[in-house]
């Protein structure tokens, strides 16, 4: 992803039963994981781990890669987001 978010420097994808398999993710789960992360991007350095499946971004609800992208493009400087790491949920509050 680009632009000026906490996500710059993720690459993400939908996930499918496949990618979920590879990922050694549930198969029933649904949603938008990082697949892979930028060294020194924003994205590693506020902790974004492959196979993380981002959930919500700021009150909007992420369920495609679309979705997530237009999550990345708001232009504010903080940020609510949601995501699910080894079947934790993780929700974090931060100013960029």
């Amino acid at each position: 992803l680009r632009g000026r978010s906490p996500f710059s420097g993720a690459k993400v994808a939908e996930l499918s039963p496949r990618l979920a398999q590879r990922l050694g993710i549930r198969t029933d789960v649904k949603g938008v994981t990082v697949i892979d992360i930028n060294r020194g991007s924003p994205a590693a350095g506020f902790g974004f781990q492959p196979g993380d499946i981002v959930r919500e971004v700021n009150g909007l609800t992420i369920d495609t890669a679309a979705t997530l992208e237009q999550a990345a493009m708001q232009e504010t400087r903080w940020w609510r987001f949601t995501v699910e790491r080894g079947g934790q949920i993780l929700r974090q509050v931060l100013r960029y």
